[in-house]
């Protein structure tokens, strides 16, 4: 499940978890995460930090002025800074007399290694944001274990 593709013409190594679908309650849509890096290079090396992408799309706006996601990690708080964000409107279909307007919404979060082995080992993993609360089963965990080896190098 993660891939790992080098480019020639730019000469660096991407490796990518995702998207994976994540279920969620007292939130309608479709949510999913992935995570992300680059190196220089075709060899593996050793990084200082990923990018987890958490995506939405539904209608409406999840993380609505929203600068972090607090992620619930064995019943513990741990706040993770959003450092970007993207919105995308797409223009959903006629369900009866009604139209439904529906976005994409990407949440990019800069996650360390130590933190990404901290959310991966975890017994229970959760984000809230509003009313969702969303889960991460244990194949969604064994990958962030996965991916912070990987970032350990050779």
């Amino acid at each position: 499940r993660i891939q790992v593709a080098y480019d020639n013409k730019t000469e660096r190594t991407t490796v990518t978890f995702g998207a994976e679908v994540l279920e969620a309650e007292g939130v309608a849509g479709d949510l999913y995460f992935s995570i992300v890096y680059s190196h220089p290079g075709a060899e593996p090396t050793a990084v200082e930090s990923v990018t987890l992408f958490l995506q939405n799309y539904r209608s409406g706006r999840l993380f609505d002025e929203s600068d972090a996601v607090e992620f619930v990690v064995d019943d513990e708080p741990m706040l993770l800074p959003i450092t970007d964000f993207d919105l995308t409107p797409r223009k959903g279909g006629l369900t009866g007399r009604t139209r439904t307007d529906r976005s994409d919404e990407i949440v990019h979060l800069k996650v360390d290694r130590a933190a990404l082995q901290r959310l991966g080992e975890a017994r229970s993993l959760t984000y809230r944001e509003g009313r969702a609360v969303v889960m991460f089963d244990q194949d969604d965990l064994a990958a962030m274990r996965a991916m912070a080896q990987r970032m350990a190098g050779p």
